[in-house]
């Protein structure tokens, strides 16, 4: 790698950090460069740090940080609840599961198809409702979708 991509590279890192602060905390571009000066580069740091370190900014009083770690902790926890929803839906779309039993996978740590193609029988069968039958099932249904579905269609056009 060449200085001069390095040196692109950080640029483009550091426009993606501003980029987040800008819309997570609701702030002006010098605002994020100054928490980018900083050392911070996500929301969850912002969010989950002691105040005292945000303070410890110039200019930077304990209500504006403490105000800060709000609007931070509000975007990640949406964030959170997009993502969950997302996998509620891509979850419910395999078949033979419903909201209820995707929200249980969710719970679990499964958080999409894909995730549920990696696990193991065993693995589902502490989940209400889940006996080995039907964790089997879901399991290669998530696998005919995220697996095989390729290799089936291929063959299908043969």
């Amino acid at each position: 790698m060449t200085d001069t991509e390095l040196e692109e590279g950080l640029k483009a890192e550091n426009s993606k950090i501003l980029k987040v602060f800008m819309d997570g905390l609701n702030v002006d571009e010098e605002f994020a460069q100054a928490l980018s000066d900083a050392g911070f580069s996500s929301l969850e740091e912002v969010a989950y740090v002691p105040t005292e370190e945000l303070t410890a900014i110039e200019g930077l009083d304990e209500e504006t940080a403490k105000q800060l770690q709000q609007n931070a902790l509000a975007s990640v926890e949406k964030k959170a609840q997009e993502k969950q929803e997302a996998g509620l839906e891509e979850l419910t779309k395999l078949e033979g599961i419903d909201r209820v039993l995707a929200a249980r996978l969710v719970a679990k740590g499964i958080k999409n198809g894909e995730e549920l193609a990696d696990q193991a029988i065993d693995d589902l069968t502490d989940i209400e409702g889940l006996d080995e039958k039907k964790a089997g099932e879901i399991i290669m249904a998530a696998r005919n979708e995220y697996w095989f579905k390729d290799q089936s269609e291929a063959v299908t056009k043969k």
